[in-house]
C-alpha cells in the first residue's frame, strides 16, 4: 500500500530520474504478466513521477494511462478471483478517474466508464440485506383511540398532532449515543448507492466530535436518525390513523375543502390542487401525493414567505425577474 509506495520513492531518490523510470517500467511490465496488477500500477506511478523530474512529460503521461490501466486489470480481476462485483466496480470507478486525470486518456476513461456502468446494476445482488422488528402496537392502539367515534374535523385534528419536526438537539444526542454504542460502524465511511447500483455520495467518519451540524458525518447521521424516527411514526402512528379516518369517513372534495378554504397558507387558485393531494394520501395513492405535495409546498412556502413581506424572485440586469427555486426559499 503505501508504504510500499514510500519505500520504493525513497529508493529511487537518488541518481538519474531516466534511469529510475526505465527500471520501474520493466519492473511494473513484469508485475503486469503474473497479473499482480496493483503492484504494476504502483511501478507505473512511480516511473511517472521519474520521468516528470527528467521532464520527458509524453513519458510522464503515458505511465500515467498505464498506471489507470492496471487498475482497470486490477478490476477485471476481481471478478475472476471471488471479490465479487462489488469490489469490482469499485476498482474500476478509480480506474475511471485516474484515467482521465492521465493526459489523452480521456476516451478510454470512456470505455472503462461504459464497462463500470455495465456491472453496476449487478451490485445490489450482491449486498447483504438486514432487518430488525420492532413492536408498535402500543402506538398502533394510541392512533385508533385517538381518532375513532370523532368527527372528521376532530379525527384530522388528532391526526396532525401525531408527529412534531424533529429537533437539533435530541437529533446531535442521538448520534452521540449510537457513536457510543457502535463505535466501529461511526469511524467507517459509507458510500450510499442507488437503486441502479452507482456510487451517489460518500459519507465520511465520525472521527471527532463536533457540534457543527453542517459537517457532512454528523449531518448525514443526523438525517439516518431523523429518518429513522419518521419511520416509526408513519407505521405506527399516521398510517393507523389514515386508514381507520378513510374507512369511517371516506372524506371527499367537499369534506377536505371545508377543512382548508380559510386556511391563510394556501395561496389563491390552490386550494383544488391541496385537496387533490389530501384526498390521495387518505386514500393511500402515494404516486399521485408524490406528483402533488412538492408543487404545493413550494407555492405554500413562497405564499408565506410574501405574506411575511420577503421577497421570493430575484431581479437580474435587463429586467428579468426569476422565481427562487424551493431551496433558497427555505433559506429564506
Amino acid at each position: 500500500g503505501n508504504d510500499r509506495k514510500r519505500r520504493m520513492h525513497r529508493k529511487f531518490r537518488h541518481g538519474e530520474p531516466a534511469q529510475h523510470a526505465k527500471i520501474a517500467c520493466a519492473s511494473a511490465q513484469a508485475a503486469e504478466v503474473v497479473k499482480n496488477f496493483r503492484r504494476a500500477n504502483e511501478y507505473h506511478l512511480v516511473a511517472a513521477s521519474a520521468f516528470r523530474q527528467a521532464g520527458e512529460t509524453e513519458q510522464e503521461a503515458e505511465s500515467l494511462r498505464c498506471a489507470a490501466e492496471a487498475l482497470a486489470g486490477e478490476a477485471e480481476t476481481a471478478l475472476t478471483d471471488g471479490r465479487g462485483v462489488i469490489a469490482m466496480t469499485s476498482i474500476l470507478s478509480d480506474a475511471v478517474e485516474a484515467m482521465r486525470q492521465a493526459p489523452g486518456g480521456k476516451a478510454r476513461a470512456d470505455e472503462l466508464h461504459a464497462r463500470l456502468l455495465e456491472h453496476q446494476p449487478q451490485v445490489l445482488a450482491e449486498m447483504q440485506s438486514f432487518s430488525t422488528s420492532i413492536d408498535s402496537t402500543e402506538l398502533v392502539n394510541q392512533a385508533l383511540a385517538a381518532v375513532e367515534n370523532k368527527s372528521f374535523r376532530d379525527a384530522v385534528d388528532a391526526l396532525c398532532g401525531f408527529a412534531k419536526p424533529p429537533s437539533l438537539v435530541p437529533l446531535k444526542k442521538q448520534v452521540e449515543k449510537e457513536a457510543q454504542i457502535s463505535v466501529l460502524g461511526c469511524l467507517m465511511s459509507h458510500d450510499i448507492v442507488n437503486g441502479r447500483g452507482k456510487v451517489v455520495a460518500t459519507v465520511p467518519g465520525l472521527l471527532n466530535a463536533t457540534d457543527d451540524i453542517n459537517d457532512p458525518a454528523l449531518r448525514w447521521r443526523m438525517f439516518q436518525c431523523a429518518r429513522l424516527g419518521r419511520s416509526i411514526s408513519v407505521q405506527g402512528l399516521i398510517n393507523p390513523a389514515r386508514r381507520t379516518i378513510n374507512a369511517i369517513h371516506a372524506p371527499d372534495r367537499n369534506d377536505v375543502l371545508s377543512l382548508i378554504q380559510h386556511c391563510p397558507w394556501i395561496p389563491p387558485g390552490h386550494h383544488e390542487s391541496v385537496a387533490r393531494a389530501l384526498i390521495a394520501g387518505f386514500q393511500g395513492d402515494m404516486l399521485l401525493v408524490a406528483h402533488l405535495v412538492p408543487v404545493q409546498f413550494e407555492a405554500v412556502i413562497r405564499h408565506a414567505i410574501e405574506r411575511a413581506g420577503g421577497r421570493t424572485s430575484i431581479l437580474e440586469p435587463g429586467g428579468v425577474q426569476k422565481e427562487s427555486p424551493l431551496g433558497v426559499l427555505l433559506e429564506t
